[in-house]
């Protein structure tokens, strides 16, 4: 038995494409007894359901609609665990990019080819700069949480603000 995506399954972070096949519900269900998704209590199962979405996302192009669907489906309560347990609530995109370079063992160096240069990764990780939106897509290549938590809102380019005064 088929059933057809609904709009719910947009919201999950997936490109449109990956819902366009029909969803074998059998498939679906086998699936998910296998693995038993459930919603994260703690960092070790987050770590665990994060190396199956990484996995999943190594063969992206290969992927059935089902394991696309279980994709977005890992995807939904990472984040949602995430956002409750590490939100962005007085975080800055700044204190999330340090966050990420301690998490992921980073360097500023490390991040040049994002950022363009030294001098802009520099800025940038000192918080003289902002994070564009370009950089922020950028650097979700280092994360497994929503890209756009790199980006606050649009500044003017070139624009360069105190330490003390940025509201990033």
């Amino acid at each position: 038995m088929k059933s057809t995506p609904t709009a719910a399954d947009s919201s999950s972070g997936l490109p449109p494409h990956a819902f366009m096949s029909t969803i074998d519900k059998r498939r679906y269900g086998r699936l998910l007894a296998r693995r038993l998704p459930s919603v994260i209590q703690t960092d070790e199962e987050n770590q665990r359901l994060i190396k199956e979405l990484t996995e999943l996302d190594s063969r992206c192009d290969s992927l059935s609609p089902e394991e696309s669907a279980y994709a977005g489906l890992l995807t939904v309560l990472i984040e949602s665990f995430e956002d409750a347990r590490y939100g962005p609530e007085g975080s800055t995109p700044q204190t999330r990019l340090r966050s990420l370079m301690a998490e992921r063992g980073l360097r500023q160096r490390d991040l040049f080819g994002v950022f363009g240069s030294s001098g802009i990764a520099s800025e940038v990780v000192r918080g003289l700069r902002g994070i564009s939106r370009a950089q922020a897509l950028r650097l979700g290549k280092y994360s497994t949480s929503r890209r756009t938590c790199f980006w606050h809102e649009a500044r003017p380019r070139g624009r360069r603000v105190s330490a003390a005064s940025n509201p990033y």
